[in-house]
C-alpha cells in the first residue's frame, strides 16, 4: 500500500508539473502575441507583416513566429515589389535591448512589375537560415553580428535582360550560379564617442569569388543620423531634413577602409575564356594584360595584380587611410579631381 501511495503522489506531482508547464506556456504565448503586435506597431510595419501562429517557450523565453510573410515596398510608390517568406522567426531576448534573431527557410517572391514577366510571382532567392545577435543602447544599435547561409539566386535574374550572346556565353562559362552564397557581418557603434567600426562584411560566393570589407569612421553623429532617418521616413521630400542629413554626413571623418577580393576559381575561368577568345595561351594573355597594368600610373598596383593573375596569391587587397584625418566635407572641398583626392589619402595595394 505504501508503494501505491508513493506512486500516486508521483503521478500527481508529474501531472501538476506538466499542467503548470503548459499553463505557463499558454500565458507566455498570449504575452508573446501582444509583444509581437507591439513590435510591429513600434517599427511601423502594420499591413506589411503577416504570420500564421505564435509559440512561446517558458524555459528558453523565446518567441517563435510561424509562416511569416513580409511585404517589400517601393518607398516612393508604396507598391509591393516582393514578399519575404520565413518558415520560422525565432526571437530570444528583449527587442528593445539585447536579443538574438533566427530566420529559417527564407524565400523571396518577386512582385516587381519592372522585372521580366518570366520572373513575376516566382521565387528568385532562397536561403537556409540567418542568425543575428544585436545589442542596443536606448533605441540605437551598438552591436550587430550576423550571418546568412546557403543563399541561392535564380540564374534567370542575370540573363533575362541580357541580349549580347557573347556576354551570355561568358557568363555561363565562368560563373557557377547554382553554387551557394554565404554572408558574414560584424559591426560595433559607440554613440557617445561617435565612432562606427564595421569589423567585417564578407560575401563568399562558393567556387566563384569572395569580397570582404572593413571600415572605421569617427565623428559620426549616430543619434542625430538615426533621428534624421526617421524624419525622412515621414517626409521623404523635406529639403530641410535632407540638408540636415547631408550636413551630418559631411562631418564624418573616415579613418580606414579596406576592400579585399578573393579568387575562389572564377578569375581563373575568366582568364582561360578570354585567352581562348584572343587565340592565345593563358600565360601569353596574362603577360599582355600585365603590360597594361604596368603602364597604369597608380603606385604599387603592378606586383599585387601580377601575384593574383599568376596564382601566386588568391587575394588582392586595397587599404585606404585618411592620413590627415579630414572630414568628408574637407576631402571634397579641397580636392579638385580624383588625383587630388588620392594625394590626400594613403592607398596601399597588397595580397
Amino acid at each position: 500500500m505504501k508503494i501505491i501511495k508513493i506512486f500516486l503522489i508521483l503521478i500527481i506531482i508529474v501531472t501538476l508539473g506538466v499542467g503548470a508547464y503548459y499553463g505557463a506556456n499558454m500565458y507566455m504565448e498570449n504575452r508573446a502575441l501582444k509583444e509581437v503586435n507591439k513590435i510591429i506597431e513600434q517599427e511601423h510595419l502594420e499591413g506589411l507583416v503577416d504570420y500564421e501562429g505564435v509559440e512561446a517557450n517558458v524555459f528558453s523565453r523565446s518567441i517563435t513566429l510561424k509562416k511569416v510573410k513580409f511585404a517589400l515596398q517601393n518607398k516612393i510608390t508604396s507598391q509591393d515589389v516582393g514578399i519575404m517568406e520565413f518558415d520560422k522567426v525565432i526571437l530570444n531576448g528583449d527587442w528593445n535591448k539585447n536579443y538574438t534573431l533566427k530566420l529559417k527557410d527564407i524565400k523571396l517572391i518577386n512582385l516587381n512589375p519592372q522585372s521580366p514577366k518570366e520572373l513575376m510571382n516566382k521565387k528568385i532567392l532562397k536561403a537556409d537560415c540567418a542568425d543575428f545577435d544585436i545589442e542596443k543602447s536606448g533605441k540605437i544599435m551598438t552591436k550587430f553580428d550576423g550571418s546568412i547561409r546557403n543563399i541561392r539566386i535564380d540564374r534567370r535574374l542575370f540573363l533575362l535582360k541580357e541580349q549580347d550572346k557573347e556576354k551570355i556565353k561568358l557568363f555561363n562559362t565562368v560563373m557557377k550560379v547554382n553554387n551557394p552564397i554565404n554572408i558574414v557581418m560584424s559591426m560595433m557603434a559607440n554613440p557617445s564617442k561617435k565612432t562606427l567600426n564595421i569589423k567585417k562584411y564578407k560575401i563568399d560566393f562558393v567556387n566563384n569569388f569572395g569580397i570582404s570589407y572593413k571600415m572605421y569612421v569617427k565623428n559620426i553623429d549616430i543619434i542625430g543620423l538615426d533621428m534624421v532617418a526617421k524624419q525622412l521616413q515621414k517626409n521623404k521630400n523635406s529639403f530641410m531634413v535632407i540638408a540636415n542629413a547631408m550636413s551630418k554626413v559631411m562631418q564624418i571623418k573616415p579613418v580606414m577602409f579596406e576592400l579585399e577580393f578573393i579568387n575562389n576559381g572564377m578569375l581563373d575561368r575568366v582568364l582561360e575564356y578570354q585567352a581562348k577568345q584572343a587565340h592565345m595561351t593563358k600565360d601569353k594573355f596574362i603577360e599582355e594584360e600585365l603590360k597594361k597594368v604596368e603602364r597604369n600610373p597608380v603606385y604599387g598596383l603592378y606586383k599585387p595584380v601580377k601575384n593574383l593573375l599568376t596564382s601566386k596569391s588568391k587575394k588582392l587587397k586595397i587599404t585606404i587611410r585618411n592620413k590627415d584625418m579630414l572630414s568628408v566635407g574637407d576631402l571634397m572641398s579641397s580636392s579638385k579631381n580624383i588625383s587630388d583626392l588620392m594625394d590626400r589619402l594613403y592607398i596601399e595595394f597588397s595580397n
